[in-house]
């Protein structure tokens, strides 16, 4: 673990992107890099992780997903002898779910690197929220592969930066969106200012027919193609049943998409880049 953390840090995309975890959840949990730091991991005990383990890896917490040509009756059969021995334990502790208020907050930090690494994001709706179909288009229109606008307009018509893309993240209770751009020092706010452009005409414009049809197109593409893998469709239908306590249906999340409107992205862009404030992370070369 403490060389995959030395890996991370190596890798600025990626330590921009924890630093911007930082900002959008503040000291909530979420905003605490997943592999933990040099301290924690080498302080941990074999006692602590044992009572980790017991304290949340529980029956009543748990799902088991199975995919592939198999017999629910085998499936069924085996997990209980594996898993006979566990007991249910009641109520699991109580856990800090609420993130923190979201603030206007910005932060550089300075590394040996060749570009300025630049994160700019915002709070965007959760795993249960009834925006999470358009928030998953919004995305998509914004800077999700070679034909969104991030890219058409600011890698290919202004030719400022290389890599650029958006992304959304989204847990049980909150969310979020945000921007990555990996530019030159020197192009650095004018990129930024272009970027903020693009979410500001997201907030000012609906999207037309043809636009608003190619992206669905491309989201459920993304969706099907995605299940093609067993691995992936596992992972999907036990995310499922934990965020919605039921058995997903394909066919429900691509008419949930369908669904979606330029109005209704229209509003969910005002809502966010608008309406709440925009964090802005930047790592940047040690003597820029």
């Amino acid at each position: 673990v403490l060389e995959e953390i030395k890996l991370y840090e190596d890798t600025p995309e990626e330590a921009a992107l924890d630093l911007y975890d930082s900002l959008i959840y503040a000291d909530h949990g979420l905003g605490q890099p997943v592999l933990g730091t040099r301290q924690t991991v080498t302080a941990l005990t074999r006692a602590e992780l044992v009572a980790h383990a017991e304290a949340h890896y529980r029956p009543e917490q748990m799902v088991l997903a199975v995919v592939g040509d198999v017999s629910h009756h085998q499936a069924v059969k085996t997990a209980e002898k594996v898993f006979a021995g566990m007991q249910p334990k009641g109520e699991p502790g109580a856990h800090r779910r609420t993130p923190p208020s979201l603030e206007a907050r910005s932060v550089q930090q300075h590394k040996p690197v060749q570009q300025a690494h630049l994160v700019l994001g915002t709070r965007a709706p959760s795993l249960t929220d009834a925006d999470r179909h358009v928030a998953v288009l919004l995305n998509t229109a914004l800077g999700g592969g070679m034909s969104s606008r991030l890219n058409q307009r600011i890698r290919e018509r202004e030719g400022s930066c290389y890599a650029l893309y958006s992304f959304l993240n989204t847990h049980t209770d909150v969310g979020d969106l945000g921007i990555y751009a990996g530019v030159e020092v020197g192009q650095l706010p004018r990129t930024e200012k272009l970027i903020r452009r693009e979410m500001q005409w997201f907030a000012e414009h609906e999207l037309s027919d043809r636009v608003l049809s190619r992206i669905k197109k491309q989201a459920r593409g993304e969706l099907l193609l995605g299940l093609e893998s067993l691995s992936n469709r596992m992972l999907y239908i036990a995310r499922h049943m934990l965020y919605h306590a039921d058995a997903p249906s394909v066919e429900a999340e691509v008419e949930a998409l369908e669904a979606v409107t330029s109005a209704d992205i229209q509003r969910l862009a005002t809502r966010l880049f608008v309406e709440q404030p925009v964090v802005t992370a930047l790592l940047s070369p040690t003597d820029s």
